[in-house]
């Protein structure tokens, strides 16, 4: 007993102390799709064009493998953040409440069917297969009455939200920012661009040819080349082999490269993605003040979004080997508190299958976080580094369509009309202040004049008979 009561006394003391997460923002990829669109390749055109009869679904949609991989990524993040151990998340239920838990997705089908999926894999465990899994804790319907039925599997309903994809500044700011299409333009004319492209002609015909494309194909062009290829391969519609397999990896990997340029490069920075940083930043604080209970914030969004969000954050990406994030890829981020200390903890999640995070370090910006992460203090100090406030967005992306933009300027507007109503007020107050003080000051000297002049000695004759009758007459006088 006294060997255990030591153990227990051993572990308690190393415990202590030590950092214990108390907020988790996952900004995570959807999972499996179909291709964003219908591409022309003609070496596989019919493989190309029964993709969506083959899946059973339309073109940009989440396939059945997708949300399988969303579910094990949920379940995964339960194991590590939920259950009872060193690394779960200090006092979050692990049955879903909307106090704790919030969900947002971009307003896409298949973010949002993702964000359902992820739910279930955290509420749920066993997910071995594409349905059926077993609920986590206790029945939460016991106390329905027999009249009532609870839903299959004691299945919890999540509240995720979403956004209008033509006003999101949050996960889909890169599409709404119109300065950031004119510094991609100037960007694809920069030297060091057109050297890039120069140094790929040769590769970018030699594919090309190879897949009977046509010879104005571009290397932005193979973006979307690279996301049919993918699919096809990926449901095994396409099983190439030998130099056709040399051929279809080349293709692959120079559309991972096109997309990491466009979204990666460092004219995107924080008009990519300040705004969702800058929300993070935001519920973090609230957090810490006590103003905001939730412990954990899940953002189902797209690959461009966390390469948006690398490019904020200044993290380079090659020395993660990181190119196009995989499905349900994910950046996490991690309020750790230390005693009364907090700091903040970034780590990526490569793909659903793997257990554990990989330590993120950045050392390029004015601040360091390194792999033990950075006091919120510093981060939130430097804020203006790698984010921005909703208004500040919409004046560096010269949006002015977006609704949030929208009432920030007429906010503006408003502030400036009540200034010159007050400004005019003010002067019209001053005007007729001075008038009415000149018009007192008038009044006063009138009234002033008319008194000095009642107080000067009025000469009257006063004339007797004997004094009279010594002087000669007026009348005399002038004769």
């Amino acid at each position: 007993i006294y060997y255990i009561f030591f153990i227990i006394i051993i572990l308690i003391s190393f415990s202590y102390g030590e950092d214990v997460t108390v907020q988790l923002h996952v900004i995570a990829r959807h999972g499996d799709r179909t291709p964003i669109r219908h591409v022309s390749i003609p070496k596989y055109q019919e493989q190309v064009d029964s993709i969506t009869r083959v899946l059973n679904t339309d073109y940009g949609q989440l396939t059945p493998l997708g949300a399988y991989q969303c579910q094990k990524f949920g379940s995964l993040l339960r194991q590590r953040f939920l259950t009872k151990n060193i690394k779960s998340i200090s006092g979050i239920s692990q049955t879903y409440n909307v106090s704790q838990y919030e969900f947002l997705a971009s307003g896409i089908d298949r973010t949002m069917q993702c964000g359902q999926s992820i739910g279930e894999g955290l509420f749920m465990k066993d997910i071995n297969t594409y349905g059926g899994p077993e609920v986590v804790g206790p029945n939460i319907y016991k106390d329905v009455d027999e009249n009532q039925e609870p839903l299959p599997n004691n299945l919890q309903l999540l509240s995720i939200r979403s956004t209008i994809v033509e006003e999101d500044m949050l996960l889909r700011a890169f599409r709404n920012c119109p300065t950031l299409d004119k510094d991609r333009s100037t960007f694809h004319r920069d030297s060091s661009y057109q050297s890039l492209i120069n140094s790929k002609s040769k590769e970018i015909q030699s594919l090309n040819d190879h897949f009977g494309l046509k010879s104005s194909t571009t290397f932005s062009d193979y973006i979307g080349i690279s996301d049919t290829l993918q699919v096809l391969r990926k449901h095994k519609l396409v099983e190439p082999s030998g130099d056709d397999a040399v051929n279809f990896d080349k293709a692959v990997q120079l559309g991972k490269d096109a997309l990491v340029l466009e979204y990666n490069s460092s004219f995107v920075k924080s008009k990519g993605a300040g705004v969702l940083l800058h929300s993070i930043t935001n519920r973090m604080e609230q957090f810490i003040a006590g103003e905001l209970s939730t412990k954990f914030k899940l953002y189902v969004a797209h690959d461009t979004t966390l390469l948006s969000l690398f490019s904020a954050l200044n993290i380079d990406l090659s020395a993660y080997e990181i190119s196009q994030p995989e499905e349900v890829s994910a950046l996490l981020i991690e309020l750790v508190r230390d005693k009364d200390v907090y700091s903040v903890k970034f780590s990526y999640q490569p793909n659903w299958q793997r257990s554990e995070s990989i330590p993120l370090k950045f050392t390029k910006n004015k601040f360091s976080c390194l792999d033990s992460g950075c006091s919120f203090s510093s981060w939130k100090s430097n804020a203006n580094v790698f984010s921005l406030s909703p208004k500040l967005w919409c004046d560096a992306c010269s949006n002015s369509s977006a609704p949030d933009c929208l009432k920030s300027r007429i906010s503006d507007l408003m502030t400036i009309i009540i200034w010159v109503l007050v400004l005019c007020f003010s002067v019209l107050v001053i005007f007729m202040s001075c008038t009415f003080f000149c018009l007192l000051f008038f009044l006063l000297c009138i009234d002033r004049k008319r008194k000095k002049n009642s107080l000067e000695p009025r000469y009257t004759s006063i004339a007797t008979d004997d004094i009279m009758s010594d002087e000669p007459e007026a009348s005399e006088m002038f004769t």
